[in-house]
């Protein structure tokens, strides 16, 4: 879907023009001027939306694991650990979006956040609890940090949607990206360096637990103080089906000939494909090198810190690549990129690979998920938005979930060069689900990527 907004001309209504040049400082300048021009609210939310990320893809999926090897749990036991975690994420999620949707959507956000930190600090303290105690308590504690971002993740779309300036939305939702990216590089590197330096205070070696729980408080650390400031400013954002379809961003009306049903029913089967495909990298990665490849964890946290460190200005091209191609055809061709990218980590069995094909998925994974969380809001109506966000939703994490309890399973049967063999796969019947659709539509008079013309201006 080729909307002007995604245009220069459409920088220019919205009063973002970049600046002449293609160097870094043109490229960002038109997020500080937004930055600068929301209300303190929407500034303030950015930073908790951020810190969300940086406790999870810095800090959680890098020092969490290893925290749980050292504890002497295995693959298999970590595959549990994250299907359970992202099973209780998409039960909170399902329930609400469609029990809870007339909740304010700050306190989603709040009460989402102190179940994380809550969470997780249970899980930093694992080491203490008795042996025979410890697999049931990791298992309850991580639920706790799931279930609220289960919380997070609903309260988010309508907040920063309540929040984003008239005809600036798409930008908005890239700036939060780009400073949710940027805070996990941060938290990537405090896994890098914390461990070291814990290890050397507390007087043990780097195979003993306790250096990794200091690098897990640090999620909890960062979370906490973020929503302190938010709530300090927070307003109440409409909940979930408050706004009437002619007050959604656009007021693009859905397609004629395709139901809202319809669409939502694909955009579930699609990421239900994308995200088995996309669980192996992000989940098993990193315990593939420690386990698999015999990779020092200060190496493993410095290879997914690059990682999430390049996710930067691919998302910063975010407006660039969506003038040259609709957002489905975009979703096609990083599902096809995704694919691609894990044929070399199944086949070649070599750190310098392995990481470069990681770079390749974080890059990917960094442009999907705010071309996804875009779509599925503007391809139908206001009063499908609730319908959509929760399906669409639960669909991406029963996906994950069954694919985090499964990749366990076929590490230890099977090996990690099957699990990500399979995950191209997936990722290559994702891709052709879309762009069949895609093709299908496009013979009709109102393909579904073709919106009809905004009824009114965005500006």
């Amino acid at each position: 879907m080729a909307s002007h907004q995604f245009t220069r001309e459409g920088l220019k209504v919205c009063g973002l023009r970049p600046k002449k040049g293609n160097g870094p400082v043109s490229l960002l300048s038109p997020y500080v001027r937004l930055y600068r021009s929301l209300a303190p609210e929407g500034r303030r939310f950015l930073w908790v939306s951020a810190t969300v990320e940086y406790q999870y893809l810095g800090i959680y999926l890098i020092a969490v694991n290893l925290y749980l090897l050292r504890l002497g749990f295995g693959p298999e036991f970590i595959g549990n650990v994250t299907g359970s975690g992202i099973a209780a994420y998409s039960t909170t999620a399902f329930l609400s979006g469609y029990l809870f949707h007339r909740r304010s959507a700050t306190r989603l956000v709040t009460n989402g956040v102190l179940l994380i930190a809550v969470g997780l600090v249970g899980i930093a303290f694992t080491d203490i609890v008795p042996a025979s105690a410890r697999a049931p308590w990791i298992i309850v504690t991580n639920a706790l940090a799931w279930m609220g971002g289960g919380f997070f993740g609903v309260g988010r779309l309508p907040y920063l949607t309540s929040v984003a300036p008239t005809g600036q939305r798409v930008l908005t939702f890239t700036l939060e990206r780009l400073m949710g990216i940027g805070l996990a590089v941060l938290g990537g590197l405090g896994v890098t360096f914390v461990p070291g330096l814990a290890a050397r205070l507390l007087g043990v070696t780097l195979d003993d637990p306790a250096p990794y729980r200091m690098a897990i408080l640090l999620a909890p650390a960062g979370l906490l103080p973020a929503l302190v400031l938010f709530r300090c400013a927070a307003r109440r954002a409409p909940a979930r089906g408050e706004r009437p379809d002619d007050e959604v961003e656009g007021g693009r009306p859905p397609t004629a000939r395709i139901s809202p049903t319809t669409i939502i029913l694909l955009l579930s089967v699609f990421a239900v494909l994308f995200n088995f495909a996309g669980t192996p990298p992000l989940y098993f990665f990193n315990v593939y090198l420690d386990d698999g490849l015999a990779i020092s964890p200060a190496l493993i946290a410095f290879v997914m810190g690059v990682a999430r460190l390049g996710s930067l200005p691919a998302t910063m091209l975010l407006p660039a690549l969506t003038r040259r191609f609709s957002m489905p055809s975009l979703l096609v061709i990083i599902s096809l990129g995704l694919a691609l990218a894990m044929i070399p980590m199944a086949l070649v069995p070599e750190p310098l690979v392995a990481s470069l094909s990681f770079l390749t998925c974080s890059l990917l994974l960094a442009l999907y998920e705010p071309v996804f969380d875009l779509y599925r809001m503007d391809v139908v109506p206001a009063s499908a938005q609730t319908r959509m966000a929760g399906t669409t939703q639960t669909a991406t994490y029963a996906a994950q979930s069954i694919a985090g309890f499964a990749g366990g399973y076929v590490v230890v049967a099977m090996g990690y060069p099957s699990l990500f063999l399979g995950a191209a796969i997936l990722a290559f019947a994702a891709a052709l689900l879309l762009g069949n659709a895609q093709r299908r539509e496009r013979r009709s008079s109102q393909p579904f990527d073709r919106l009809p013309t905004p009824f009114r201006s965005e500006a």
